[in-house]
């Protein structure tokens, strides 16, 4: 997405809705703003890539703390079947 021309990048944005429409009044804020989309779309596109799709399971390193598993639980953001 973030390789459409700007009219379409931008109606794609609006139809997700969310977009104030004080934004499209304003060109220079206008231009900021699709530079930051496009480079957080560009940035999904990429981690797309990065995606887990086979089941697994996190095994933590002997010294880690089971107290603390916040971060083992973060792995659920790259991970699109099961995971435990």
């Amino acid at each position: 997405m973030h390789l459409l021309p700007d009219d379409v990048f931008m109606q794609n944005i609006i139809s997700l809705g969310g977009t104030p429409l004080q934004l499209l009044e304003s060109k220079a804020l206008l231009k900021l703003y699709m530079t930051i989309l496009r480079s957080d779309y560009r940035i999904k596109g990429l981690l797309h890539k990065f995606i887990v799709q086979q089941p697994f399971k996190l095994i933590p390193h002997r010294t880690e703390h089971m107290s603390d598993l916040k971060p083992m639980r973060l792995w659920r953001f790259f991970v699109l079947s099961s995971f435990s």
